[in-house]
């Protein structure tokens, strides 16, 4: 008898440790995003699978260094790599969530409709200086109005080069959304939220030192100068259900 009573004890104490740890969060509560992921008790950078409110999940880059962590990267290119691609291919998204990527302009929008989310944009240059830019505010729309870009409230080192972007609809080399005579993609070798057309580049021609065509950033090192390295995440600070 006393043996049954130390095990129902047992049994009650770990049920509850499950019930009020990260434990269950893991388990019984699926990650919408990073923020999720670190809420849970990840603290490394790396891969993980997100389950975004209407999607049956799919993997995401977190990084979990920067600043306090908790941020789903959309965006990386440290390396030589071919972003000229098609309206699809930026639809769904393509690369190596290791190495250089683009997560997916559907996949972006599904994780931002979520809440308030704010955008870091980290730069690096062929001399390896360093800088960034944040946003407090950052949404993409659907694929019916051309994933258009909202965004607001700049802050960094940086420079501000995506305030002549808000608003705009993402364009490809396949599908021409910006308000320039030609196709952005096509002359400046990339796909953006281009206007007519560009203050920043990102996804444009990896190294190329061509008038905009790299992957620049211009308010910090002009229209010239390609990034070594680009790093764009998100971070959710308020979900839209306050319940959450």
């Amino acid at each position: 008898m006393v043996e049954y009573t130390v095990i129902l004890i047992l049994v009650v104490c770990i049920i509850s440790w499950i019930f009020t740890n990260n434990f269950y969060n893991y388990f019984y509560s699926k990650p919408r995003d990073c923020q999720d992921v670190h809420s849970y008790g990840h603290a490394e950078t790396g891969v993980y699978t997100i389950y975004p409110e209407g999607t049956l999940g799919f993997p995401v880059r977190c990084d979990m260094d920067t600043t306090s962590g908790a941020w789903t990267v959309i965006q990386r290119r440290v390396s030589a790599s071919d972003f000229y691609k098609t309206w699809n291919e930026y639809q769904v998204g393509f690369g190596d969530l290791n190495g250089n990527f683009w997560l997916g302009n559907q996949q972006i929008h599904m994780i931002t409709k979520q809440g308030w989310y704010e955008l870091r944009v980290d730069l690096t240059s062929p001399d390896n200086e360093k800088a960034f830019a944040t946003y407090q505010v950052f949404y993409t729309s659907d694929a019916k109005t051309g994933y258009e870009l909202f965004i607001d409230g700049y802050n960094g080192t940086a420079g501000d080069s995506l305030a002549i972007h808000n608003r705009m609809k993402f364009t490809t080399r396949d599908r021409d959304n910006d308000i320039y005579g030609n196709n952005c993609a096509v002359t400046f070798v990339g796909a953006w939220w281009y206007e007519k057309c560009h203050d920043t580049n990102l996804n444009g021609d990896y190294g190329n030192t061509e008038y905009a065509k790299g992957p620049t950033w211009g308010s910090w090192k002009g229209a010239y100068v390609p990034m070594k390295t680009t790093e764009m995440k998100i971070r959710r600070w308020q979900s839209w259900n306050k319940n959450v």
